[in-house]
């Protein structure tokens, strides 16, 4: 739908991009990555985001809930992502843990993993409609290497 963007949310947990460090759609500015694996950035606890993904350029729209270099001292549990124009959940590196992930009908992959991402996904429901695209896209892929490792 993209009525909204959504919700960014960045640490400073490692990435496998070059430089350890990079930026996000939506936060071109903003810094995400870093060497710091127990990153805490806060709690994601029992939220819901439906209809967002709004377009900020061309192939260029906000996923529902995006986690860049977020690190395992954060908590994320029940969070739900419905009806989103992008991704539902894209991880961006980091090592942040999850639990309780509800993903409904988005417009492209229920759950996305790049740049390394090393954490854990735990007890995930993922709903992909005619307009949907994979139910999960884990790629990490470095510099188009294919062979690229987390």
């Amino acid at each position: 739908m993209g009525t909204w963007g959504g919700l960014i949310i960045n640490g400073k947990a490692p990435i496998s991009s070059s430089g350890g460090s990079n930026t996000v759609e939506g936060l071109e500015m903003v810094q995400y990555g870093g060497s710091d694996p127990n990153d805490n950035s806060g709690s994601l606890s029992y939220v819901r985001v439906w209809y967002g993904g709004a377009k900020i350029a061309q192939d260029n729209e906000i996923n529902g809930i995006t986690f860049a270099g977020v690190g395992s001292g954060t908590s994320v549990d029940h969070i739900e992502v419905a009806y989103n124009l992008d991704d539902g959940v894209e991880f961006f590196g980091g090592t942040v843990n999850v639990k309780y992930l509800s993903i409904l009908f988005c417009g492209d992959d229920g759950i996305d993993t790049d740049e390394g991402y090393q954490g854990k996904i735990q007890f995930a429901l993922v709903l992909v409609g005619t307009s949907g695209h994979h139910g999960t896209e884990m790629d990490s892929k470095t510099n188009d290497d294919l062979n690229s490792q987390p």
